[in-house]
């Protein structure tokens, strides 16, 4: 059968991304992979989005669904995510690396749904009044995804000009899960005002012993290194099943929390604790 193929369109593409000429040959069989040239100009979201829609199935069309996910209680203060918004949550258009981690780590529930499509989030942070609408910049990992043929520098320099308006004219996002919330539920960064008597009743109804270890830290000068874990990662959701008893130690080696330092005697007294057998319910004197 004789096929009347056209490649004049093609290559006028090929030479606006200024691309190298290449000789074709319908007979050769190669068994490789096309992979179009890296982008040296700047060009439309549509025409990028149309070189490099080689994702995962389906990643473009999940319902019509045009929601984005991002975390609402920031851990910035206000003054701080204005100046640096960069600084700020990422949003997200996919089940991406992070996503698949949270989900995976039970704390998907920390992000909101939003249908914005100016890129302009409501964040609440940390001691403010009122939230405040911020721009934050997309999730790189979510840009690997849509476009793997890109290097790290590429992707990086995308993520300061995404477009997620065009994106969104383009395209569908996908997500296997949502969270509950959307982003007009008001969100406290803080603890809520009675979390100080709820951690105190659920401290001395584990017997002042952590869940992960079992060490026992019920001595009165011992008490303060036994913490309260949100399970999900929202310190609004106060419910018993999210929540757990962790020493200090623990709760420093509980994903994502890596800012919780652990001073030096605190930790000798929790590891000597452990070695010597000291749990709940055995009585000790100072």
């Amino acid at each position: 059968m004789k096929l009347n193929l056209l490649f004049e369109p093609l290559k006028a593409l090929a030479r606006k991304m200024k691309a190298p000429d290449v000789l074709w040959n319908p007979e050769t069989k190669s068994g490789r992979t096309f992979q179009p040239p890296l982008i040296e100009m700047e060009i439309g979201m549509s025409e990028l989005l149309s070189l490099e829609r080689r994702g995962p199935k389906g990643l473009f069309t999940r319902n019509g669904q045009t929601v984005v996910l991002y975390i609402k209680a920031c851990s910035l203060s206000q003054e701080e995510i204005l100046l640096h918004p960069e600084k700020g949550p990422k949003y997200h258009l996919l089940d991406c690396k992070t996503i698949k981690e949270m989900t995976a780590a039970n704390r998907l529930e920390r992000y909101v749904i939003s249908n914005t499509r100016k890129g302009l989030f409501k964040v609440a942070c940390p001691g403010a009044t009122k939230e405040i609408d911020i721009s934050l910049k997309v999730c790189k990992n979510c840009l690997s995804l849509l476009f793997p043929s890109l290097s790290r520098q590429k992707r990086n320099e995308l993520a300061q000009t995404f477009d997620l308006a065009a994106f969104l004219n383009d395209s569908d996002t996908s997500f296997a899960r949502l969270p509950q919330r959307r982003e007009t539920t008001p969100v406290d960064p803080d603890y809520t005002a009675n979390w100080q008597a709820l951690s105190l009743r659920h401290r001395e109804a584990s017997g002042w012993r952590c869940s992960s270890c079992g060490v026992d830290l019920s001595p009165p000068w011992l008490r303060h290194l036994l913490h309260v874990h949100h399970k999900n990662g929202n310190r609004s959701d106060n419910s018993p099943q999210n929540l757990e008893p962790l020493c200090i130690v623990c709760h420093s080696q509980t994903p994502y929390h890596g800012h919780v330092k652990v001073p030096a005697q605190a930790r000798r007294e929790i590891e000597s604790r452990r070695r010597s057998g000291r749990w709940a319910g055995e009585d000790e004197l100072h």
